[in-house]
């Protein structure tokens, strides 16, 4: 009855309840006795305190993990350097540029214009644009599609540009 006993105490000290379902309850019972064991047996090989239970637990993880490659799937895309126009710090100002006559330029939002009239497009024209990237943008909402959102084409109806 001593080993028995020192068994369960060993085992309940790492053993996680898992209530989900009984199958789980049972895998993880037998995988503490597991490694239980086996840590009693490297203890008994190399000396009685030659080995901590958490040590010996990382070690046999990583012994597991040891030759695993993580497979890149075509799903699991990364983008590895993203535009800076959705990384850095953007600021509006109203556009100085003038005509020859001394006119504003009004130039079209790169977010909702569309010069395609077969498509349906619409031209938006805006006195506003982006500090840092030059470019022709809406205060509203354009401004944050353009700096948040790597496809930022956006179509311009009556209400795209109503504040919520």
């Amino acid at each position: 009855m001593k080993g028995v006993d020192l068994a369960d105490q060993l085992l309940w000290y790492k053993l996680n309840e898992h209530r989900q379902l009984k199958w789980w309850k049972i895998f993880f019972y037998l995988l503490e006795v597991s490694l239980c064991n086996a840590c009693t047996v490297c203890r008994q090989l190399h000396g009685e305190r030659s080995v901590e239970a958490t040590k010996f637990r990382l070690a046999v993880v990583e012994g597991l993990l040891q030759n695993y490659e993580r497979q890149m799937t075509k799903f699991s895309r990364r983008v590895s350097n993203p535009p800076t126009r959705l990384t850095e710090r953007h600021f509006l100002t109203v556009n100085s540029a003038k005509t020859a006559s001394g006119k504003p330029v009004k130039p079209d939002c790169v977010v909702c214009s569309d010069r395609d009239k077969t498509k349906g497009g619409r031209r938006h024209q805006t006195t506003t644009m982006c500090e840092q990237c030059k470019v022709p943008l809406c205060t509203y909402p354009c401004m944050k599609l353009y700096h948040t959102v790597i496809d930022y084409k956006a179509t311009c109806t009556d209400n795209y540009h109503k504040a919520e």
